[in-house]
């Protein structure tokens, strides 16, 4: 049977090697010591001194030769039992990257697009638990936030004053914005660590071809806002409310583009939702998917573990040695 299926510390084998070279050291030392005696007091030197028996002589060699063989199993780290172990739940990182592009202000869903989003990711934090969580905006550039942290209030508060006005580039890059979020979770376990996209699919950046970040360890779940009619795009102005026009001077109409979302999470390993048919997107893919698929990886770490039983032999170690002193090694007369 291999070692270090029994031992956490198969290297200190080593160490066993001690043992018998106590017992003969011991005895060498014991048979110089009643020579010594025999010589001093006589041949009834056994009589009349209890300690140098030599049954005594053998019961102090096996109480230190075996306390000596338990310490130096407890310094391989025997293991054996049950192998859960009770891991504590660290929680999810999450990274929520959300589009603040212009055509996110279109109003085809409850009010703008970019409140809704906002929306669903504040109810998405509340359930988070002991998580962290982190916020990427973007438009033609992303712009970090607030890293991973366990601090919601402040995510929350931060994420409630996110508008357009946080990025200066226009257009929309999501590769640029997914990089970033991959930054935040590169210390993150495969399997603790998520990213979520918030956009209406409008994405310049796929379009020209741009990679986005790695991100294979970590998954993109996209969460989809407008519909597929689209709206327009209202602009405020000192003069009051007018629409973004293109360059012909007609009114712009954003509509859902899902083909570039749904690419994403698939190519990822994530998953796609569309807002206008699921209430509260964001805590669906958290409650059906993040945290499973969390709680399912620390499940698999608790399950290769091995549980360390260096306890028992030390503590049998140290008993035997006590004894010895305290009972073996007491003067008799």
């Amino acid at each position: 049977m291999r070692l270090d299926f029994l031992f956490l510390k198969p290297e200190f084998w080593l160490v066993l090697l001690v043992v018998p070279l106590v017992w003969f050291a011991m005895a060498h030392i014991q048979r110089i010591q009643r020579r010594s005696l025999v010589r001093k007091i006589g041949p009834r030197v056994h009589a009349l001194v209890s300690n140098a028996g030599p049954s005594l002589g053998r019961r102090k060699r096996s109480f230190v030769t075996g306390g000596t063989l338990f310490l130096s199993i407890s310094l391989m780290q025997p293991t054996w039992g049950d192998s859960q172990i009770r891991v504590e739940t660290p929680g999810l990182d999450l990274m929520i990257c959300l589009d603040i592009s212009k055509s996110m202000l279109a109003e085809d869903s409850d009010g703008s697009r970019l409140g809704q989003a906002k929306k669903d990711a504040v109810s998405c934090i509340n359930r988070l638990g002991n998580g962290r969580v982190g916020l990427v905006v973007y438009a033609g550039e992303a712009r970090l936030l607030s890293p991973l942290t366990r601090d919601h209030d402040a995510v929350l508060q931060i994420l409630r004053d996110a508008d357009i006005a946080y990025v200066f580039r226009g257009g929309t890059n999501s590769n640029a914005a997914i990089a970033l979020a991959s930054q935040a979770l590169a210390k993150s376990h495969p399997g603790r660590g998520a990213i979520v996209l918030l956009s209406d699919g409008e994405d310049q950046g796929a379009e020209n071809g741009s990679q986005p970040g790695n991100v294979s360890n970590q998954g993109v779940y996209c969460v989809g806002y407008g519909t597929r009619d689209g709206a327009k795009i209202p602009i405020q102005s000192d003069t009051g409310t007018t629409f973004l026009k293109d360059g012909a001077g007609h009114d712009v109409v954003s509509v859902l583009a899902e083909s570039g979302l749904q690419n994403r999470a698939r190519t990822s390993g994530g998953i796609y939702v569309a807002q206008e048919h699921r209430r509260d997107p964001l805590v669906f893919l958290l409650q059906t998917y993040l945290l499973p698929r969390l709680n399912q990886s620390l499940r698999k770490v608790a399950q290769s573990g091995r549980p360390n039983r260096y306890q028992w032999p030390l503590f049998i170690g140290i008993l035997l040695l006590s004894l010895e002193m305290v009972i073996l090694g007491r003067p008799r007369k």
